[in-house]
C-alpha cells in the first residue's frame, strides 16, 4: 500500500495543481480555464483503462446519479434542438457541455486523498486575491477583468468567498485568519462590482451557508434578513456608490411600469423577461432555438421592445433564455439542473457528521449564488464559467464523497 501511495503521489498533486489553476487563473489568465478543466477530462477518461478507476465511476453513479443527469440534460437538449435549425451553430453546444465535465473530473477528484482535497481552499484564497488586484488594474467602472462581465465575476467571488468561510470551521488560527483574508476580499470585489443580483444573492448564501439545528431554520431566517435589512439601510446612507444604485433602480423600474421602456439596465432586463414570455408563448414546446435574434427582431417590428435590446444575443437570464430558446423542455432542464447539483450537498447538509454537513452547506450555498444570479444574467451557459462551475462542484462532491466512504 505504501508503495502504492508513493506512485500515485506525484499524479496525485498534478490533478490538484490543475484543479486550483482551474479556480486560482480562470478570471486572470483567457483561456485558462477551458484549456484545462477539457485537459482534466481527457486525463480523467484514460483512467477508465483501469478497473479501479470504473469501479470508482459505478459507485459514483450509484451514489450521484441525480447530480450527473441534472448535468447532461439541458447540454443534450441544446444538442438535439440545434439539429433542427437551419444554421446549427457548435458554440451554442460546446458552452453548454462544459457543465458535463464535472463529471469526468468528478471521477479524477474522488480519487485524491481527502488531505489532499482539503488544499482546494488555498486556491479559493489565490483567486480571489489574483481577481481583486487583476480588476483594479483594469480599472472599469464596475470591477471585472478584460475578458470578463461584472455580473459572473462577483458571482464567483461570493462563491469562493462563501466556500472560504465555511471551509474556516474548525481550522487553526492562522488557517482561519487567512480564510476571513480572503472572505474580506471576496466582500471588497463583490461591492464594487455595483452587481445588484450579486448583493441580493449574499443574505441566501450566508443563511444557507450556516450551521443550523434541525427546527430552528426560521429563527435564522428572521436573523439574517433582519441583519441584511441593517446592513442594506448603513450602506445606503454611509456610501454614494450604493445608495446611487439603488436609487436608480426603484427610480428605473417605475419608468418602466408607466411605460417608458427608456435604454437603461432595469428596462433592458425588464424588456427581455417579457420578450422570454412573449417568445415562450408563441413556441411554448420546443422554442425557437439558442439563436434568438430573428425572434427578438420580430419582437421589435411590432414595437414591442426597443431596438437596444432586439440586438441582444440572449435574454440575460438562464430560465428565461432557457424558456424562449427550448420552451418547456428548457424550463424543465432548468429546474432539473439546479434540484439535480444540489441534491446530494441538501442531503449532507443534515448529517449528523459535522464535516459532511460542512461540505453539504458549502455546495448547497455555493449552487443558491448562481440561482439568483440566474435570473439577472447568463452565466453557467457561457464556456469560461461553466468550466470553472464544473471544477469547483467536481472537488466539493468529490471531498464530500470521500467523507461519506469514511462513515461506511
Amino acid at each position: 500500500m505504501q508503495i502504492d501511495q508513493a506512485v500515485h503521489r506525484p499524479r496525485h498533486g498534478l490533478v490538484m495543481l490543475g484543479f486550483s489553476a482551474v479556480a486560482s487563473l480562470g478570471f486572470v489568465l483567457k483561456s485558462s480555464a477551458t484549456s484545462i478543466t477539457l485537459a482534466l477530462a481527457i486525463i480523467a477518461l484514460l483512467e477508465l483503462r483501469h478497473s479501479k478507476a470504473r469501479e470508482t465511476l459505478g459507485r459514483l453513479w450509484a451514489s450521484y446519479q441525480h447530480w450527473m443527469i441534472a448535468l447532461m440534460i439541458l447540454p443534450v437538449m441544446i444538442a438535439v434542438r440545434e439539429l433542427f435549425v437551419e444554421y446549427p451553430r457548435a458554440k451554442y453546444i460546446d458552452s453548454a457541455s462544459r457543465q458535463i465535465l464535472a463529471i469526468p473530473l468528478l471521477l479524477l477528484a474522488a480519487q485524491l486523498p481527502l488531505s489532499v482535497i482539503a488544499k482546494i481552499r488555498w486556491a479559493w484564497l489565490a483567486a480571489l486575491t489574483l481577481m481583486l488586484a487583476a480588476g483594479l488594474v483594469f480599472a472599469d467602472e464596475r470591477i471585472r477583468t478584460e475578458f470578463t462581465n461584472t455580473i459572473p465575476f462577483s458571482a464567483f467571488a461570493l462563491m469562493f468567498g462563501v466556500l472560504l468561510w465555511i471551509a474556516s470551521e474548525d481550522q487553526s488560527s492562522g488557517t482561519r485568519l487567512l480564510c476571513w483574508l480572503g472572505v474580506a476580499v471576496a466582500a471588497v470585489i463583490v461591492f464594487l462590482s455595483a452587481s445588484r443580483g450579486v448583493w441580493f444573492a449574499v443574505p441566501v448564501a450566508i443563511f444557507l451557508g450556516l450551521k443550523v439545528r434541525p427546527g430552528h431554520e426560521m429563527r435564522k431566517l428572521a436573523l439574517v434578513a433582519m441583519i441584511s435589512i441593517v446592513v442594506a439601510i448603513a450602506f445606503y446612507f454611509l456610501s454614494p456608490w450604493f445608495k446611487g444604485r439603488i436609487d436608480a433602480s426603484v427610480t428605473n423600474f417605475f419608468a418602466f411600469l408607466s411605460g417608458d421602456k427608456g435604454s437603461d439596465s432595469i428596462g433592458q432586463r425588464l424588456q427581455m423577461v417579457f420578450s422570454s414570455w412573449y417568445i415562450f408563448l408563441d413556441h411554448p414546446w420546443f422554442g425557437v432555438g439558442r439563436n434568438i435574434l430573428p425572434a427578438m427582431s420580430d419582437l421589435f417590428a411590432k414595437g414591442v421592445i426597443t431596438a437596444s435590446v432586439a440586438e441582444m444575443a440572449d435574454t440575460h437570464g438562464e430560465i428565461f433564455y432557457n424558456m424562449a430558446s427550448l420552451g418547456v423542455l428548457g424550463i424543465f432542464a432548468t429546474v432539473w439542473f439546479y434540484v439535480g447539483t444540489t441534491l446530494p450537498f441538501w442531503r449532507a447538509r443534515r448529517s449528523d457528521d459535522s464535516r459532511v454537513a460542512q461540505i453539504g452547506r458549502m455546495g448547497v450555498a455555493c449552487n443558491a449564488v448562481f440561482v439568483v444570479t440566474g435570473f439577472t444574467h447568463i452565466t453557467l451557459g457561457l464556456a469560461m464559467y461553466a468550466s470553472i462551475y464544473a471544477a469547483t462542484q467536481a472537488i466539493l462532491l468529490a471531498w464530500l464523497y470521500q467523507l461519506q466512504r469514511e462513515n461506511f
